[in-house]
């Protein structure tokens, strides 16, 4: 079918490649799917980048047959909930915008990148006709009221409980990344709701970009002065979701450890954290390096002797 006249499937992602966040790689994912089963798969994502919003991105361009549209004005970084949301808000009028006017609209697909994203998918999916699909990456208000950022009964909480809910009844799929998650949007709505249209697909990983790296062939290595040493790493978003107060005590105590390196690479709320702790405890076995590129990938993870996972306790079913 000629990509003109193919129905098209729209996307409304804040985070999106090349921005390193996950939940843009695997919104990339899906989006090549579709284009590659014949659809028209235009995308919405913001043109500076998420945890970087100096970083700028090409206002338009194709990859992997997807059509991507970047919108100005619509990341303010990650400093502050407020600006977080901000940053969403701004995005998601212009996306709502632009999208009123996307031709052969057939499906949509909106994730939690910017968290109140469903809500202008909810009102595209009435104003259009077009049935929802909502990837659920994370959940909020349970993600704020776990880290004690806000109270049940506060109003911004009612407000996301009340968007998650609504959702919920009017998407026409569902996906949640395990059991845990399902389990916890059933309660929102009550399990014979979401019966018919409950999906699970936990993340995966992206083989296309892994391979093992040997340390002595690693340039990463070389490049952070990492030769000859034991190197434990934690990967990805550093937030008050993923605890991290036992790894940096035992830094503390291992700090006369000349062999040692605790390396820290990603972005997020706690990465500051990270750093001013380290100044202040004068500790030079705690590094800290930004998000790395995809193309990349492999060098960074395969630096490591050591990963690092950490959940907190209370976010199980919920990031």
């Amino acid at each position: 079918m000629p990509a003109s006249s193919a129905p098209t499937i729209l996307v409304i992602s804040q985070v999106y490649v090349p921005d390193p966040a996950s939940v843009g790689q695997h919104m990339h994912d899906a989006a090549a799917d579709l284009a590659a089963r014949g659809y028209r798969v235009v995308v919405y994502a913001s043109a500076n980048g998420y945890d970087d919003p100096s970083r700028k991105y090409p206002r338009r361009e194709t990859l992997d047959g997807v059509d991507i549209r970047r919108l100005p004005f619509s990341s303010l970084g990650k400093k502050s909930i407020a600006a977080r949301l901000a940053g969403g808000g701004v995005f998601l009028l212009q996306a709502f915008l632009h999208a009123l006017f996307t031709a052969r609209l057939a499906g949509i697909l909106v994730s939690t990148s910017p968290p109140h994203a469903p809500l202008a998918a909810i009102a595209l999916s009435r104003l259009r006709r077009a049935p929802l699909t909502f990837w659920a990456m994370d959940i909020n208000p349970d993600q704020m009221i776990a880290m004690g950022k806000t109270a049940a009964t506060s109003m911004p909480a009612r407000l996301f409980d009340w968007m998650y809910r609504m959702t919920l009844r009017r998407a026409a799929a569902v996906v949640a990344l395990d059991r845990f998650m399902a389990e916890r949007l059933e309660r929102k709505v009550g399990a014979d709701a979401l019966a018919d249209k409950m999906h699970i697909l936990p993340p995966w990983s992206h083989d296309d970009h892994l391979e093992p790296v040997p340390h002595d062939d690693n340039p990463f290595r070389h490049e952070h002065g990492l030769d000859g040493k034991l190197v434990v790493m934690y990967s990805g978003n550093i937030s008050p979701a993923h605890p991290l107060d036992t790894v940096l005590e035992a830094a503390e105590r291992l700090r006369d450890e000349d062999g040692l390196v605790f390396l820290f690479i990603g972005g997020g709320l706690q990465k500051e954290k990270i750093e001013a702790w380290a100044k202040e405890k004068d500790l030079a076995n705690v590094r800290t390096l930004p998000y790395q590129p995809l193309d990349r990938i492999k060098y960074s993870l395969s630096a490591a002797d050591v990963h690092l996972v950490s959940m907190g306790e209370a976010m199980v079913g919920i990031v």
